[in-house]
């Protein structure tokens, strides 16, 4: 049976267990299983999948298959470069097909009728292939320690046939219907004759693990430990062993064991203790015959493969040589570069992409960053420590302390601006305008001015715990020790000043921290803790969240609203576009391996390492993250438009759809007069909106990862302002207080405004406001009550003896309430709300001692004048 997820040209589609039967392939549909995983660009990176023929050689790195033709040995041609769905660890062609076994990933199946443009036809998901092998229109995986088994006479329609168990099987080769599978001790022949049911035929034990095996016309070659066996499989169900070649082959390589042809003349190649191409001639199986070795210092790394003609290519890295070979020894035809490898540093400049493999300097045309194109190589006088780039400027700091400076502007044509030394060398490097911020290897946290590149000054040399990581933003300096993040200002490059040194709960892991948007600094312990750390006051650091990455050795990378965190078995990914409520999002990134170093061009996130992955591009995945969410909005009769909107983190490539009560919306005009615009659109507007309108509304966004649902929002009736109850005039006695009120009806929210008449009987209205003033004082200007008060030993100026109004605002419109008289009632001398002969005698007790109560007219003096303005109020009733 086979429940598996078969990737059809455009997408995944998950399809019922198959027995015997054709799986078919149903169209394009988008690979929302795989939403994330898909690399977009890659180059270079380790080889460790290779195959020959007489025309072809394919090798495979990291995430790619490169397919070149050897028409002319000694002059390769890269027909094509063709983006895998996985690492790959074992390449086979067959006719015009190409099988590439993709570990976890399951098989890919490639068709290369043209080699310039091979497309996919199916893929086969859902277990571990660690090896394939192809024979007579069959198919045979090592799946999980077993051979699984698939009729390919039409390659884009795989159909499962049977699934033999072997239990710890790691490599098949097949010759007519046999199938040998090697696993642990021993290997064993497997009869496909009925493909349906297949038979056991023999199998061979051995004294030590076996590493690797091939297959010839009558013989089978076993590498175990350092000792190659040498079977005669005439007979598959008497497998006989004529010869073997003993300790002779070095462990320090995955194991070589690959036939091959010299002089006509079948030949088996391994490696040898000296780490040579080693082989011996097979003329005759049971008398291998020593041959002269090539010379290489291979590594762990070598992949050899020879084809059916007197030719070898050996894979070393991410180098290709190829030799013609004799049984008199061997002779260069070519070497070819397959891309760059043990990169120490990528950055962007400008309109670059700048990467530092080893000693050279490669300086990629990013102008379109979904297919960089190498543009320029540069070699640099030694290794790489760090890299760094401010504008289209690319500073190198290499072995020796020296520093060079180049201008990427062309990055066809890098510019050396120039070149100077350094005190110690750099373990990482920022730069911002004409200076050069540095953690190095003597535990210095580094400032250098570097405005005249042949004449490079350090400014200040800051001692520092295992300064390792470095963050730089504005003129603040993030330092990663080990035990703390310290945090400099350096407006001052001369003379650093450290703010805060904020602890870590472990150890801080070294190229631990990036900057993410709104001050938000992402810090990684070595043990997987991440702490998002709030610096906007970089003197008092705040932890604002905290998610914990269980493993080692996690590398972050800011992009945008998301961290990316690259651990050695996985991508994580986090939208952090709410600091405090971060969010690990179910897609990852198919990395090739651990990424170190990471870099924005555009929206393309690259990333690469010192590891052996050569350089991944990613079109950064995830659901669509909403920014903003929709908001109810009222519907007011005088509206003519009323609009509900949505904002995305990342907008490219997402389709919208309102919906209205759960059933999606459609732009255009209802019966009763709304017109619909922009239902497939962020914003959805209704123009003359009706009270039909009133419903619950939401939108669906969709991008390649799938779907998201905004919160339902309303559209709600809006009544504009009605006055209901009026202020009234009020008197209020010289020393006391009056409040003025309105009523109200209509929506909220809504604003209020009170406004007073000036001068008096003028017509003339300003608004009034909150505050403390030398006499008075004036409170609930922009509510529905206002208080003005005497301050206390204060009276009310004549100046508040007007009539005041309010205005009351929402959505749906104003409305202003009648004018009220406030009267400042002197003739209430007493305050009790009444004028009568209390308030007379105490003025009168007042006014004959001379005392400053009785200056009622606050003229500063208690004369006659104060007693005719009293009597005047006393008699008028106020």
């Amino acid at each position: 049976m086979l429940q598996s997820l078969f990737r059809c040209v455009g997408g995944y589609r998950p399809l019922p267990t198959l027995v015997g039967a054709a799986a078919l392939c149903l169209g394009g549909v988008s690979a929302r299983a795989q939403c994330g995983t898909s690399v977009l660009w890659h180059d270079g990176g380790e080889v460790t999948a290779s195959h020959a023929t007489p025309s072809y050689y394919l090798g495979g790195a990291a995430n790619e298959l490169r397919i070149y033709s050897m028409a002319n040995p000694a002059a390769p041609v890269l027909e094509s470069t063709y983006i895998l769905d996985g690492v790959p660890i074992k390449i086979e062609k067959d006719g015009d097909y190409v099988y590439v076994a993709l570990g976890e990933r399951g098989v890919e199946i490639i068709d290369m009728t043209n080699p310039a443009a091979p497309v996919q036809v199916q893929s086969i998901g859902g277990g571990n292939a660690k090896d394939v092998a192809v024979s007579s229109g069959k198919l045979f995986v090592c799946w999980n320690g077993d051979i699984r088994t698939y009729d390919v006479s039409n390659p884009a329609i795989p159909q499962w046939l049977s699934t033999y168990a072997i239990g710890n099987a790691i490599e098949i080769e097949s010759r007519n219907n046999i199938v040998f599978a090697m696993g642990g001790f021993t290997v064993t022949a497997v009869d496909y004759q009925n493909p349906t049911s297949p038979v056991f035929r023999d199998s061979v034990a051995f004294a030590d693990t076996t590493r690797r095996m091939d297959v010839r016309p009558g013989t089978l070659a076993v590498l175990a430990d350092s000792d190659i066996f040498f079977f005669d499989i005439s007979t598959p169900s008497n497998i006989t062993q004529v010869s073997a070649v003993t300790n002779v082959a070095t462990s320090i390589d995955d194991g070589t064991c690959e036939f091959g042809q010299a002089g006509g003349v079948p030949v088996l190649y391994f490696v040898n203790f000296d780490r040579n191409l080693d082989a011996v001639s097979l003329a005759n199986p049971a008398s291998p015959q020593p041959m002269p070795a090539i010379a290489l210092d291979l590594s762990s790394s070598t992949r050899v493969a020879a084809p059916s003609a007197d030719r070898v290519h050996v894979a070393m890295g991410s180098g290709l040589i190829s030799f013609a070979t004799t049984l008199s020894g061997a002779s260069q035809l070519s070497s070819v570069n397959m891309g760059p490898v043990g990169l120490r540093g990528l950055v962007t400049a400008g309109n670059a992409l700048v990467a530092a493999p080893g000693n050279a300097l490669l300086v990629y045309d990013a102008t379109n960053p979904a297919a960089p194109v190498l543009a320029a190589s540069v070699p640099l006088p030694d290794f790489v420590n760090a890299l760094a780039a401010d504008g289209a400027r690319v500073y190198v700091q290499t072995d020796g302390e020296i520093l060079q400076t180049y201008d990427v502007s062309n990055p066809a044509s890098p510019l050396l601006l120039g070149e100077d030394t350094v005190v110690s060398d750099a373990w990482e490097m920022h730069a911002r305008g004409d200076y050069l911020y540095m953690t190095t290897w003597a535990e210095k946290f580094d400032i250098y001015r570097v405005a005249d590149p042949n004449n490079i000054r350090r400014k200040s040399s800051t001692e520092t715990m295992f300064s390792a990581g470095l963050v730089v933003e504005d003129a603040i300096a993030y330092v990663v020790t080990g035990a703390t993040i310290d945090i400099y200002d350096t407006a001052d490059p001369s003379n650093p000043e450290l703010l805060a040194m904020h602890p870590s709960p472990g150890l801080w892991a070294f190229e631990s921290a990036v900057m993410m948007p709104g001050h938000i600094l992402a810090a990684m312990t070595g043990i997987g803790e991440c702490q998002a750390i709030d610096v906007s006051n970089p003197a008092n650091p705040a932890v604002r969240a905290t998610l914990n990455f269980p493993g080692l050795l996690p590398f972050p990378h800011a992009a945008g609203s998301l961290l990316i965190v690259s651990r050695p078995q996985e991508v994580k990914l986090v939208d952090w576009s709410d600091p405090s409520s971060p969010v690990i999002l179910p897609q990852t990134l198919r990395q090739s391996g651990q990424m170190e170093y990471g870099t924005m061009v555009g929206t393309v996130f690259f990333g690469t390492s010192y590891y052996e992955i050569g350089i991944d591009a990613f079109d950064l995945p995830g659901l669509p993250r909403l920014t903003q969410q929709p908001v109810a909005q009222m519907v007011c009769a005088s509206d003519t438009s009323v609009q509900l909107s949505v904002t995305l983190a990342e907008p490219a490539g997402a389709t919208y759809r309102w919906r209205r009560a759960g059933f999606p919306m459609s732009n255009g005009t209802t019966t009763w007069g709304t017109t619909i615009s922009g239902a497939t659109t962020a914003t959805l507007t209704f123009t003359n909106p009706h009270v039909q309108d009133i419903a619950l509304y939401d939108c669906v966004i969709t991008n390649s990862c799938g779907s998201i649902t905004s919160k339902g929002v309303s559209l709600f009736p809006g009544i504009a302002p009605q006055i209901v109850l009026e202020p009234q005039d009020r008197n209020v006695c010289p020393s006391g207080s009056a409040t003025l009120s309105v009523g109200w009806l209509g929506s909220l929210p809504a604003t209020f405004a009170w406004e007073a008449e000036a001068p008096a009987g003028s017509g003339n209205w300003i608004g009034v406001n909150d505050g403390e003033f030398t006499r008075f004082s004036i409170e609930g200007a922009t509510t529905r009550f206002l208080t003005i008060s005497a301050q206390v030993g204060e009276t009310l100026p004549e100046l508040l003896q007007t009539r005041y109004r309010c205005v009351v605002t929402n959505e749906c419109g104003s409305a202003t309430s009648d004018a009220a008289t406030l009267r400042i009632c002197v003739g209430d001398y007493n305050c009790d709300g009444f004028v009568n002969g209390n308030d007379f005698d105490d003025f009168a007790g007042y006014f004959e001692a001379g005392d400053p109560a009785a200056d009622v007219n606050r003229d500063g003096f208690v004369n006659g004048d104060d007693y005719d303005v009293f009597a005047e109020a006393f008699e008028a009733g106020c």
